[in-house]
């Protein structure tokens, strides 16, 4: 078939058809192009990435102590110390943070994924014989692996050295040298201490050996003398990889720990677990990994690799000498392949399927000018698919929801906002000590910054036992715990001082679940509320071992010049007045809020469709000023009686206040477009059938969104974010 192909692209070669294919590729080469712009360009974006902030945090530990740790660093409660599977490539980024500082990391972060993409270039360059079909091939390597690409964390490292033992082993059908061995096996030594995805190194290498071996039993009699010299070598570079990983802090424990992976991932719905399969005969979740594009891809090798290996087949029934394809690729394709169903993690490892299709593409049209048109017209057809659909239906979508709209939000270190800093630098400043509790995502960023003084009650390293996981899932979802506990009771067994609530009653993005814990301690007893904004709240426990903590917060305002009840805490009324400009500053209420009071009888339209009492409704429901919230909206609704988001934020106000009577009369009284508001309808479902118990009930609002994204975006455009602190690290 190819020399019949090869035979009809000459017969109509021309002058026109010569320039056909520079055309072309021109297209295809500047499509990939913008694709890889584009994947930089998200890379080198402001530090978002919450494990990142765990690795540095972890990082400082093993700098001072070694990787033998005694305890956790900055979570309460672990059951012992953190896994060092990654201890030194912590500690290379923390140094690396203390000489060059986040921007610098992520200067680090862009030339470290460049290297990798120019590395998936040359190989693929190398098997196809073609730069087009190598920039094309990186451009699916880079769609299928943006998601892991912009996290900065050391499966980077994992994705370079398996790159790396590809090219000093595998890469072409000779026998290794010994010296090529060598670097393999100091490699791995390395990879055992950077990151626990050395174990990839055994299997592929396993896999490899075991094709080549499945491939010379089936040409036995056809084989030449010197071809089990290949297999043994290695078979000996397998040996002394796994020799080598064992040189790190935990020896045979670490390769234990690669193979029960995922097994004990936490099962929450506020974690996107990297483990999760894909599954090939159901479409990909909305806004979770993989992706649209990266599934249809994933279909793509497995069509690809189980053409390749049909071909493998025919060609021994046709008994030749040597297959035209290595079979040691088939063997790390069908690994890969295998790795990528099983775990979302892997999928770039789709680098294998895409050097096994090049190989198929060099070997099926031998002529150079006959592989230059085909390559550029397959060319022209993949970057005509991948650049609009990584855009629309790619990993585009989730890796640019932190990226900035402007270059001065780009230059900032971090995304600030995203970790809720306001809270969490006045827990710095104000100094307090002992155990806090806060979302998941957060304890990274925090443990970074506040511990050893305050220690975290969860992080991305997951060490904590599986009770107290579920413990601190309920926490989040405002539950109890198991036997009748309450919420209070829950709390206090966990000995938690400091309760850190975040995030706005928002809809969230499909896939991802609508909690929101910055109102969970409102009036409750024994708890002092320390903190408000529109975006979190910081509550503190009442007792004898809080003492000194009350006593610093109460100096820590004293000194700011913000008023503050030893009694009643934190009261935003009052700072609002008392302080603007202080308030301001920490976006308890936005820029201009006098101003916003004063218009609010004018009605005029704000930001592009709330008007003044809405936005202040807003802020008011936001700080927990129910019953102001709630005025407002009766004057809102005297002009506008079908306004859907009064009524929601009417409702669910009241059901704040515990008037949930009130709040099922207002149902009744809804108009008929209410139907056609999914948010209002289950705020009037959850108003319907409101618990009168006020614990059960706050976990219903608990899961209820009040506002759309884009009713939230109008509110909080003059919300005042939190700026990023010092890049030297925290000074406690």
């Amino acid at each position: 078939m190819g020399r019949l192909l090869t035979r009809r692209v000459q017969s109509q070669a021309s002058p026109a058809l010569g320039l056909a294919p520079r055309v072309l590729s021109f297209i295809a080469y500047s499509a990939s192009f913008i694709l890889w712009i584009a994947v930089l360009l998200a890379v080198g974006q402001p530090l978002f990435t919450n494990d990142t902030w765990v690795h540095l945090a972890l990082g400082r530990a093993y700098a001072q102590h070694g990787p033998w740790l005694s305890t956790d660093p900055f979570l309460f409660n672990a059951p012992g110390p953190p896994a060092p599977s990654a201890w030194l490539f912590d500690t290379a980024l923390y140094s690396l943070h203390q000489f060059v500082g986040t921007n610098g990391l992520r200067i680090v972060h862009v030339a470290a994924v460049a290297t990798i993409l120019a590395f998936v270039w040359t190989i693929l360059r190398r098997a196809a014989r073609s730069t087009l079909f190598a920039s094309i091939g990186t451009s699916v390597f880079m769609a299928i692996s943006a998601y892991r690409l912009v996290q900065l964390r050391p499966h980077l490292f994992t994705i370079a050295a398996t790159l790396v033992l590809y090219r000093l082993l595998l890469e072409n059908r000779k026998p290794p040298s010994a010296a090529r061995i060598a670097c393999a096996i100091a490699l791995c030594a390395l990879w055992a201490n950077f990151h626990a995805g050395f174990m990839l190194a055994p299997i592929l290498l396993a896999a490899a050996i075991g094709a080549i071996l499945v491939d010379m039993l089936a040409r036995r009699g056809r084989c030449k003398a010197g071809e089990w010299r290949r297999p043994a070598l290695l078979g000996i570079a397998l040996f002394g990889v796994l020799a080598s990983s064992l040189l790190n802090p935990q020896g045979f424990e670490a390769h234990l720990a690669f193979v029960t992976s995922g097994g004990d991932t936490p099962d929450l719905v506020s974690v996107i677990d990297e483990w999760a399969p894909v599954t090939l005969f159901e479409a990909p979740p909305a806004n979770l990994p993989p992706s649209p594009l990266s599934w249809a891809l994933v279909w793509l090798m497995v069509v690809g690799t189980t053409f390749a290996a049909i071909a493998w087949l025919r060609e021994h029934r046709a008994q030749v000498a040597r297959t035209s394809l290595d079979p040691a690729l088939l063997g790390l394709s069908a690994a890969s392949l295998c790795a990528m169903l099983i775990a979302v993690r892997f999928l770039w490892l789709g680098t294998f399927p895409l050097l096994l299709m090049a190989g198929m593409i060099a070997s099926a049209t031998p002529q150079v000018v006959t592989r230059r048109i085909l390559v550029a017209f397959a060319g022209v057809a993949a970057a005509a698919i991948l650049l609009p659909g990584f855009l629309l239906f790619g990993d585009w979508l989730m890796i640019t929801r932190m990226l900035p709209r402007s270059a001065a939000e780009y230059a900032l270190p971090y995304p600030a906002a995203k970790y809720f800093s306001h809270a969490v630098w006045l827990l710095d400043d104000a100094a307090l000590e002992g155990n806090v509790h806060a979302d998941y995502s957060l304890g990274g960023f925090m443990g970074y910054w506040l511990a050893p003084e305050l220690m975290m009650s969860w992080s991305g390293t997951l060490n904590v036992s599986s009770d107290r996981m579920d413990d601190l899932a309920s926490i989040r979802e405002r539950r109890g715990g198991a036997g009748g506990e309450t919420f209070a009771e829950l709390l206090d067994r966990q000995e938690i001082d400091v309760l850190v609530g975040t995030g706005l009653p928002v809809v969230r993005r499909s896939g991802r679940p609508t909690f929101t814990t910055t109102a969970h301690l409102e009036d409750a007893p024994g708890w002092i509320p320390i903190f408000r904004n529109l975006r979190s709240a910081i509550h503190l426990r009442a007792n004898e071992r809080n003492a000194e903590n009350l006593d610093r917060i109460a100096d820590y305002y004293a000194r700011a010049g913000v008023p503050f009840d030893r009694v009643r805490g934190f009261e935003a009324e009052r700072v609002v007045v008392q302080a603007p400009d202080w308030a301001v500053a920490h976006g308890v209420v936005v820029k201009g809020f006098d101003r916003l009071v004063a218009m609010a009888r004018t009605g005029q339209a704000v930001g592009g469709g709330l008007s003044e009492l809405d936005v202040l409704a807003s802020i008011y429901a936001s700080l927990g000023l129910y019953e102001k919230a709630t005025i407002v909206d009766q004057i809102l609704r005297r002009r506008a009686l079908d306004d859907t988001l009064s009524y929601r934020r009417q409702i669910w106000c009241l059901l704040r206040l515990g008037a949930v009577q009130a709040a099922a009369e207002l149902v009744a009284k809804l108009p008929n477009a209410a139907a056609h508001d999914p948010l209002l309808r289950a705020i009037a479902e959850v108003a319907q059938h409101a618990s009168p118990d006020p614990d059960t009930r706050a976990a219903q609002l608990a899961g209820l969104a009040v506002y759309t994204r884009s009713e939230a975006s109008q509110f909080m455009q003059w919300f005042v974010p939190p700026r990023p602190r010092s890049e030297a690290g925290p000074l406690r």
